[in-house]
């Protein structure tokens, strides 16, 4: 407003200090901090805050000269660009972005919003992947990318920046390790490749939800998913329960509260209640990218001691998923969730569900005693999909747990693989010792540590 009105209001001067010294004092350092991605999903983060930042950096240096994109680049870890690498990597490959936190169907697609952020951030930057984001938008949709309200964004398109395709790009990335804890996988950039999301990380606002650990699956569908998208309780997500079975109203969730009113990232940082999980391991060998998250305070530091999931995605293939669960009393019980879009078939320690021409195998190799069932998603007695709509919500959720344990620790390790309908599953080999759980898959022996850390391929070095 104070750029728009300067010189001819009095008061603009006074505006504009204010708003560039707030954004500088108060905003860069949160989104530093974040690293490119953000807090309130990819509705409310796309809509309000990144176009809000997009725009006020383009204003402010064609207003001044001052270039915040660059000094973003040079000397504060490039958040700014990492936002638009943020959109690119959770886009999955049917053009529809990732579903964490508060998701609403008018922002959830590439055609909603997106192209104006991509559009202005090349016209700042002159990103050629960001240049060839834009034209795959474009090239996907049959109609319009801008709607009535930015079409002038179009003045932004920039045809002098060169596109190179986003097949150059890595197919693993980590976004916001020290604060939301974003990793997204993939085993290629075309639109039958498989996507992967895995979130552990601290809370940040009430767009947010309290699903520390949760995963999501793409492959041609959803193969695992949210179940509500509205829903924050933990039981929505596909992690890990913890509740007491004498206790009627525990459904096991992580700490629920509230938090939208930290003026500062200072005053956020020192506030404990947030944080809520941590990546201490990120690890990339060939085509296998593994991530070790500590999820330990994401819980009710009375019902658990400690917690930690390994997520393996193995030859841009195989999604391994490890967890290993330690409670303060052995009555409490632990379940692992995953949930599917249709009704899953279950035989024995396997479980086959399919979406359309993609399927996703899933096999429990721990706990021995697993037991394994499926749960409905239902409302008032009736499917959520049949009230909801198919494309939005899962029919169900596997749950998994121990069967009549009395151990304070509960180990689960999950082998999810996605794949094209009618694909065989894998052939697994698995081993127990003392001290870890050794899995043989596709010529390559990963050893599991029941410490919850230590993790090793091929033999190769230990590390977390």
């Amino acid at each position: 407003a104070g750029l728009a009105l300067y010189p001819d209001h009095n008061e603009a001067e006074e505006f504009v200090d204010f708003g560039i010294r707030f954004y500088k004092e108060r905003l860069i350092p949160a989104r530093r901090h974040l690293g490119g991605a953000w807090f309130n999903a990819l509705s409310y983060g796309k809509k309000y805050m990144c176009r809000s930042v997009f725009s006020t950096l383009a204003a402010w240096r064609s207003a001044t000269g001052e270039d915040l994109w660059e000094e973003a680049r040079l000397r504060q870890g490039d958040w700014a660009g990492n936002m638009l690498d943020y959109l690119l990597y959770t886009l999955r490959p049917d053009h529809f972005f990732a579903s964490y936190g508060d998701v609403f169907s008018s922002m959830w697609r590439s055609n909603q919003g997106t192209a104006r952020l991509v559009a202005l951030a090349v016209h700042e930057t002159g990103d050629p992947y960001g240049q060839s984001f834009l034209r795959e938008i474009k090239q996907h949709w049959d109609g319009p990318v801008y709607d009535r309200r930015s079409r002038w964004y179009q003045v932004f398109e920039t045809p002098r920046v060169q596109p190179r395709p986003r097949r150059e790009l890595p197919l693993s990335r980590l976004f916001g390790r020290d604060s939301i804890g974003v990793a997204v996988m993939r085993s290629g950039w075309g639109p039958e490749d498989t996507w992967v999301l895995f979130k552990c990380g601290d809370y940040g606002d009430n767009h947010g939800h309290f699903d520390q650990g949760h995963f999501e699956i793409f492959r041609r569908r959803e193969l695992a998913m949210d179940s509500y998208y509205w829903a924050k309780a933990t039981e929505h997500h596909n992690t890990i329960l913890v509740s007491d079975p004498e206790d009627l109203e525990d459904r096991g969730n992580q700490r629920e509260f509230s938090r939208q009113n930290h003026g500062t990232l200072k005053s956020y940082l020192n506030d404990p209640a947030v944080s809520t999980g941590d990546i201490v391991g990120y690890r990339e060998t060939g085509a296998t990218t593994s991530i070790l998250g500590d999820l330990t305070r994401a819980y009710d530091p009375a019902k658990v001691e400690r917690f930690t999931r390994r997520i393996t995605f193995l030859e841009r293939r195989y999604l391994i998923v490890y967890d290993a669960v330690t409670v303060t009393d052995a009555r409490l019980r632990v379940r692992f969730l995953v949930h599917y879009p249709r009704a899953p078939e279950i035989s024995g320690r396997r479980v086959l569900w399919t979406n359309g021409e993609g399927q996703l195998h899933v096999e429990v190799l721990v706990p021995a005693n697993a037991r394994i069932r499926a749960v409905p998603v239902t409302e008032h007695g009736r499917s959520a999909i049949e009230i909801r709509g198919k494309r939005y919500w899962p029919a169900g959720r596997i749950e998994v747990e121990a069967a009549d344990s009395d151990s304070l620790t509960t180990y689960f390790l999950h082998v999810l693989t996605p794949g094209d309908r009618g694909e065989p599953a894998p052939s697994v080999d698995f081993t127990e010792r003392s001290g870890s759980f050794v899995v043989r898959i596709a010529g390559k022996t990963l050893t599991f540590g029941k410490d919850g850390h230590a993790f090793r391929m091929d033999g190769g070095e230990v590390s977390p």
